[in-house]
């Protein structure tokens, strides 16, 4: 798994917070260049809290994130590019970087005036350039799963910090699985259900978890066919790569729907938050299952 980390760009006026670095190479010969100021990612935090912790320690700064940039994805590792604001604190260096600092790996924060970027070496160019031009963008799954992160396993791990609060759309959820309806549907009453432990796909789940998720999937397709007065449900699991999270889509088909395969590509559709059905559907797999 290639490196992660998090760096942030900070502003002040036509300056921009970096790194510079005095470094000796391989060959002997001693390369000088700047960086956006940040480090390497730690699984027990999110990238925001990697961000923020990494310019705590590197700089002695307290800084609150405003925005991502975007990732920089190279055979040197996954570079995730915010953009934060200093709340407290003077610049200044410190953690591993002041410890080792010495005139062949010389570490030295600075401002550096962003007319001056075309004309030394800088690592993140590109994204300090797209800050400044406010060109943002959203920390979303595909960009998670490019780096290598489960983003279903992000996202239950740090709290919804992903795709944001789903309790009114949960209706079942135990210690194995979690079943929750879809909010871009293919058809009104598409559900999910997900195992809570992470494999990649049907073919890595061990014969029990199978059976019971099978088992629970059933019992849900029943209950909603009679809730939503569908003609049929379909079932289908499409995960494929080591980053996807292994679930069972259930997607009904109405009677005015042409039966076949072809509702499994059913276009999306906008969601209706529908609190009485969602609620008997509740009611029904907690009969059912108990």
């Amino acid at each position: 798994m290639k490196r992660i980390s998090s760096r942030v760009i900070i502003f002040k006026g036509d300056k921009v917070l970096l790194m510079f670095r005095r470094k000796k190479q391989d060959d002997g010969t001693i390369r000088e260049y700047y960086v956006v100021p940040g480090g390497g990612w730690e699984n027990n935090e999110t990238l925001e809290q990697n961000a923020i912790r990494e310019l705590k320690e590197e700089m002695n700064i307290d800084i609150k994130i405003t925005n991502y940039v975007g990732c920089d994805i190279s055979e040197f590792g996954c570079a995730n590019y915010f953009v934060g604001e200093i709340e407290n604190g003077k610049v200044e260096l410190g953690g591993e970087e002041k410890t080792k600092n010495n005139d062949e790996n010389l570490y030295m924060p600075m401002f550096v005036e962003l007319k001056n970027l075309k004309n030394i070496d800088v690592v993140g160019r590109e994204y300090i350039l797209k800050a400044y031009n406010k060109e943002f963008t959203v920390l979303n799954n595909a960009i998670l799963t490019d780096q290598g992160i489960c983003p279903t396993c992000y996202d239950r791990k740090f709290n919804n910090v992903l795709f944001g609060d789903n309790s009114k759309n949960i209706i079942y959820k135990d210690d194995n699985f979690e079943a929750f309806m879809c909010t871009n549907p293919r058809a009104r009453g598409h559900i999910i259900i997900s195992t809570i432990k992470h494999f990649k796909d049907m073919m890595e789940i061990d014969d029990c978890t199978c059976e019971k998720i099978f088992k629970l999937a059933k019992n849900i397709m029943k209950i909603v066919k009679g809730v939503y007065c569908c003609e049929s449900v379909y079932l289908c699991t499409m995960c494929d790569g080591p980053n996807n999270h292994f679930h069972l889509q259930l997607i009904p088909r109405y009677s005015f729907e042409k039966r076949g395969s072809t509702n499994f590509v059913k276009e999306r559709q906008s969601y209706v938050y529908e609190e009485e059905k969602i609620y008997k559907i509740r009611e029904l797999i907690k009969n059912k299952i108990n």
